[in-house]
């Protein structure tokens, strides 16, 4: 059997103080829940004692589904002089209900006497009598020792004596930080193995990706028997972020085998770290290993022509095992065998003896000379191959379209931004004709709030679509302003992210037919993976 992984997430602790990330409680929870998805051992949810949104955010959890995880609060040790009966934190640490409580102490010398104006006597003081206070009262006691790895190496000691006490005191858990993420792998191995030689404790690690070698750092410490990570799952956190678990749990399962998660849990990895992004307002990073959406994209030359079947010769571990998927792209379409490789990744069934084929073929490639290009924008080859199979559906069909940009009159310089631009959009959905009108910074936001506002009630999946990229080439330069325009979108639901792309020379005319393109991937989308044909309501 393979020797398992705890995996400690810190998204709703230290993750909420990455730039820019703030969220209520209510939607804690709801990252709480995916977290719970994955088969996590830990959820860390901060400081009840001390934040009234960390307390509001344990007292939510414990009705919410998440799984085997187990809810902890954070707390530090007592002030000198103050005795846990007396300090009101400590009750308020247990008001929380978790159960579980993790004990953060400063592991460094320098650190505490600079900023705290401990002594380590006091520091061990502390711990001893905030240890002796919590074991009996709580059910796992984990005890984080901050800036560990930075504290090991200072003359004066504090940091092994910090593990030894820990370990004394019944901690079930001792968690060896790495704050500044100076740490390398090599070291953080060997101090590993240093550690548990000296003390019978189980150690856990906690690594910062300062120096961009987070997962690997982690990964080492885990080798040299480290039993615990801890991190945040997509990374969050001051400055560089922590270290990455979304990286780090597929790494230890597919490439030291361990077991961090349950394999059906695995296949959750890509949806939660995607929703996750979504409700923490953070643009997705499509290159991210393992679960961006473009961890597995494969292009395809018009020379070669690769079969698809030799895709796993490029890929390190299948995709759906993490729950992504692989993506065929390239500059152009290519040769017939390269065609159909690329039809059948897309979902179509598509090969040399379907007597449509070679048309097919010739007007795709009749397209992509009018200086369209599908590298990125796979969702809209993949209607323009469903229209040539007479499978492409009418979900909607623009029947006029306004789009408004007016200077503010008060404006002072027409280099201000006080630019206001309307779009007002009329609609068929079945026989039936809509209307709507929305404001937005420019002419793409405005027309996707207005096609959103007139579509929802008809299709109210539409409203998690998100744009995430927004792109603009231009092609015939021989003939300057009058030449073509090429917009590539990006948008993305939550759950999946897909590329569209229009052609004009009306660079508005060119952003709604890509606009328009999302849109109607999403819907074929649910279509076909639900089995039912369209219908109106």
């Amino acid at each position: 059997m393979a020797q398992s992984v705890g995996i400690y997430d810190s998204t709703l602790d230290a993750g909420m103080r990455g730039c820019g990330i703030s969220l209520p409680a209510a939607e804690r929870v709801a990252v709480a829940e995916l977290l719970g998805e994955l088969g996590l051992t830990w959820i860390d949810v901060g400081f009840p004692a001390t934040d009234p949104v960390d307390m509001e955010t344990a007292n939510l959890l414990s009705h919410a589904a998440l799984g085997e995880a187990r809810v902890v609060v954070s707390l530090a040790p007592g002030h000198e002089g103050l005795s846990p009966d007396d300090d009101a934190r400590f009750a308020s640490t247990l008001a929380a209900g978790t159960g579980a409580v993790r004990l953060r102490v400063i592991a460094s010398a320098r650190r505490q006497e600079r900023i705290w104006g401990c002594t380590p006597e006091q520091t061990l003081e502390q711990l001893a009598r905030a240890c002796a206070w919590l074991r009996p009262r709580v059910d796992e006691l984990i005890v984080d020792a901050e800036h560990f790895f930075d504290g090991l190496a200072e003359q004066t000691p504090l940091a092994a004596p910090v593990v030894h006490l820990a370990g004394e005191c019944g901690a079930d858990l001792v968690l060896l930080s790495d704050n500044r993420g100076s740490l390398l792998p090599d070291r953080g191995a060997a101090t590993i193995r240093r550690i548990l030689a000296e003390h019978d404790v189980r150690i856990g690690v906690r690594t910062s990706n300062d120096c961009d070698i987070a997962v690997s750092v982690a990964a080492a410490c885990v080798e040299a028997g480290a039993e615990v990570v801890a991190g945040c799952l997509n990374g969050y956190g001051e400055r560089c972020g922590q270290v990455r678990l979304s990286s780090v749990i597929p790494l230890l399962q597919h490439r030291y085998g361990r077991l961090c998660v349950a394999p059906e849990k695995l296949k959750n990895l890509t949806r939660s770290a995607r929703r996750v992004d979504r409700l923490c307002g953070v643009r997705p990073v499509t290159h991210r290993a393992y679960v961006g959406a473009d961890a597995f994209v494969l292009r395809w030359s018009a020379s070669s022509g690769e079969p698809a079947g030799d895709a796993a010769l490029l890929e390190h571990i299948d995709p759906a095992s993490v729950g992504n998927e692989r993506r065929i792209t390239g500059y152009t379409l290519p040769g017939r065998t390269g065609f159909f490789s690329r039809a059948r990744e897309l979902g179509i069934d598509l090969d040399a003896t379907n007597p449509n084929a070679a048309d097919i073929l010739r007007r795709l490639n009749a397209v992509e000379l009018d200086t369209y290009a599908f590298d990125g924008a796979e969702a809209t080859l993949w209607l323009l191959l469903r229209e040539a199979q007479g499978r492409r559906t009418d979900y909607f069909c623009l029947d006029d379209l306004d789009v408004t940009i007016a200077r503010g009159r008060d404006a002072a310089d027409f280099r201000m931004n006080n630019w206001g631009t309307s779009a007002s959009i009329k609609l068929s959905v079945g026989n039936l004709p809509f209307a709507g009108t929305a404001i937005g910074s420019g002419p793409v936001d405005a027309m996707t709030k207005a096609l959103r506002r007139v579509l929802l009630p008809t299709y109210p999946q539409l409203d998690s679509i998100r744009l995430h990229d927004f792109r603009v080439a231009m092609h015939g330069a021989d003939v300057g302003t009058e030449s073509k325009v090429r917009v590539t979108l990006q948008v993305g639901d939550g759950d999946d992210v897909w590329g569209t792309v229009g052609v004009s020379p009306n660079i508005v005319q060119a952003s709604w037919q890509a606009i328009a393109d999302a849109f109607e991937y999403r819907l074929a989308r649910d279509e076909e993976r639900s089995g039912r044909t369209h219908e109106v309501r």
